[in-house]
């Protein structure tokens, strides 16, 4: 998302290919220190199979057959509080 200022303006400040979602994510947690073995993913698409192929464990939110097939699991849902009990488990199996 583009920042304006400090708020979101609602358009793209920058397209990625899935190579790039995976590079900068790992750059990110580098970046902080964070190791990979303590990091997950979330996706919707097969341009997320890489990022999915990085990190230990992954959801699919609302996704296609690719990413669902590759992802740890799965949720389909309207509300992304959702995925809360999901991120919870994950954080409490880390420890």
């Amino acid at each position: 998302m583009r920042v304006v200022g400090s708020d979101y303006d609602g358009t793209v400040a920058e397209h990625f290919n899935e190579y790039d979602k995976r590079d900068r994510a790992l750059q990110f947690a580098a970046e902080h220190g964070v190791s990979i073995d303590h990091c997950c993913a979330i996706g919707d698409s097969r341009s997320y199979l890489p990022l999915f192929a990085a990190v230990p464990t992954s959801l699919a939110l609302n996704a296609g057959a690719a990413a669902r097939a590759a992802a740890s699991a799965a949720v389909d849902t309207k509300d992304l509080r959702d995925v809360i009990p999901w991120l919870e488990a994950w954080k409490a199996a880390l420890h």
